[in-house]
């Protein structure tokens, strides 16, 4: 673990305390750890939290929840012994096709008590891409709603190893013999569940990112992994125990799970979770409702805050504000600031890792820079033979693949996991150059991702797409800037013969991309060429494209 908690943390008052505190930093981690024990039930067995509200949830209509750390405890030991009725073993993959609903929290923690390693998944995602997770990680259940049902069960008919389907909310009629209600399950009342002892070292959960051939990868991540993000919650998230914390993401994506639900909770910290669209006003009236400290979310939605809110309610509450996900623009920053007078803490990371390079609390913040690599997190900027660089020189992130807070590897894919580490480092595939003072400044991203308003989308996932549309003969995606967005993704497209550009047929292939992958996906412009410029290798030249497009 740490040696810091939440009330004992050192303040830090400048760049010398930050130099001293990583100096000094050592990780303890003990023999045994597991992480729904150190979410939930450790609160649960302690009388001063176990009343103090874990979660407070509302959806689009308006209905409101509300869970204590005692209950969340209960809740996931009657999920845990579900799945060990149900015959689920330990090790066994549990696929979570949930919108920010309870259940989510209740079945990831209650999976990992009972030994099985939970995959959030993007209730967006169409049968494809449901089928490619449940296939890759040959997951035994699935937790959905009769609402997200039908991709499941289209999905399903090809994976011979899912045998049961867990339904938050009603079953659908006729209901298959497969299916099993999750309000049932939860009704029934039990024993706390005897979580067996587990290695910090052993598989947790996986969450699926996509990589640069455009196949999504399994991320692994350990039980460890959570205090690994210790020094984030400390120092950039700047938690405190009264706290209420609120994201505006989707817990299915990696960096809501950890900093909306995960790493708070660990702490004992209070959570607000959203289920319905972002809608700017809404969320300014959720921050304001629920009297919520600290807002962590997207630079696309800060933006959008101030773009589309003229005069937002008062938030007398709200004390600090961090961003991560794609780059903040500096007049983002300069506007939150002058609206709320508060700076927006920028933090840089990636799936593998999720944030280790972060804007912290009592040192100086530089606008427009990423910040600088957290304590217990050694950072490197390397050149292509791996060597490091010195300030004012671009090359590679890497953070230390020694930390526990790094992934394991990627589920089933070893080639990819040896690929991904280069000499003790685990290599980010983002461009920055570091300056003088230490701090860390995005350049671009190595591997021609797409990043559009806190979404990774591989171009070769949309090209794949795009490429079966009965008009297209050849497809090629890169990252278009948007104001909003930050960027969209932008398909060059060349037709077969006998088809002509027009409005109508780029609606048709916008609305085709649409229903086979995820909507964030979609191609929101369509440029039709005659060639997709290559290299003599055969490779894309997305820079050619991004130039002259």
């Amino acid at each position: 673990m740490t040696a810091y908690s939440l009330q004992d943390k050192p303040a830090l008052a400048g760049l010398d305390d930050y130099r001293r505190l990583c100096e000094a930093w050592r990780w303890s981690i003990p023999e045994t750890y597991n992480i729904a024990a150190d979410c939930v039930d450790k609160h649960a067995a302690d009388p001063a939290r176990a009343d103090h509200p874990a979660l407070i949830w509302e959806n689009a209509s308006g209905e409101t929840l509300s869970y204590s750390f005692g209950q969340m405890s209960e809740l996931t030991s009657r999920f845990a012994h579900t799945l060990k009725r149900l015959g689920v073993r330990p090790r066994q993959r549990i696929l979570i096709r949930l919108p920010n609903v309870p259940a989510f929290q209740i079945a990831f923690l209650g999976a990992i008590k009972a030994g099985a390693v939970p995959i959030p998944s993007s209730v967006m995602f169409r049968a494809s891409e449901v089928r490619y997770r449940l296939a890759d990680s040959r997951a035994t259940a699935v937790v959905t709603t009769n609402e997200h049902l039908p991709e499941v069960l289209e999905a399903a008919e090809e994976v011979r190893e899912v045998r049961w389907l867990l339904i938050d909310g009603p079953l659908p009629r006729p209901a298959h013999k497969r299916m099993v209600s999750l309000e049932d399950a939860l009704a029934r009342h039990g024993p706390p569940y005897p979580i067996a002892p587990t290695r910090p070292d052993e598989p947790a959960y996986i969450c699926y990112t996509s990589g640069t051939t455009g196949e999504p990868r399994g991320v692994v991540h350990t039980h460890q992994s959570v205090p690994g993000k210790d020094p984030a919650v400390l120092w950039w998230q700047d938690l405190r125990p009264t706290d209420r914390v609120a994201h505006s993401g989707h817990l299915s994506w990696t960096y809501p799970l950890g900093f909306g639900f995960l790493f708070p909770w660990r702490h004992g910290v209070t959570t607000v979770c959203y289920d319905g669209p972002f809608d700017p006003l809404r969320w300014y009236e959720l921050l304001a409702r629920h009297e919520v400290t600290v807002f962590t979310s997207v630079p696309t939605a800060y933006r959008k805050m101030l773009h589309d809110v003229a005069e937002p309610p008062a938030l007398p509450r709200l004390r600090h504000v961090t961003s991560a996900g794609e780059p903040l623009p500096p007049e983002v920053f300069e506007a939150w600031a002058e609206r709320h007078a508060l700076p927006i803490y920028e933090g840089l990371g990636m799936s593998e890792f999720s944030l280790f390079v972060t804007n912290l609390v009592g040192v100086p913040i530089k606008p427009g820079s990423c910040g600088l690599p957290q304590p217990g997190h050694r950072c490197a900027v390397l050149d292509d033979e791996g060597l490091e660089l010195s300030a004012g020189e671009e090359g590679l992130l890497a953070v230390e693949q020694a930390s526990p807070a790094c992934m394991q590897g990627y589920w089933d894919k070893p080639d990819e996991t040896a690929s991904a580490f280069r000499d003790g480092w685990l290599v980010a595939g983002d461009t920055v150059r570091l300056d003088e003072d230490g701090y860390i400044w995005f350049v671009a991203r190595a591997d021609d991702m797409i990043t559009s308003a806190g979404y990774r989308i591989a171009p070769q996932e949309i090209e794949a797409v795009a490429g079966s549309h009965e008009a297209v003969a050849e497809a090629a995606a890169v990252g278009a800037p948007d104001p909003m967005r930050g960027q969209v993704v932008k398909l060059f497209v060349v037709l077969k013969d006998g088809h002509a550009p027009s409005e109508e047929l780029v609606a048709s292939i916008q609305q085709f991309c649409k229903a086979n992958a995820a909507p964030y996906k979609y191609p929101r412009q369509v440029a039709f060429i005659d060639e997709v410029p290559k290299t003599h290798s055969g490779k894309i030249k997305r820079g050619a494209l991004r130039e002259g497009g």
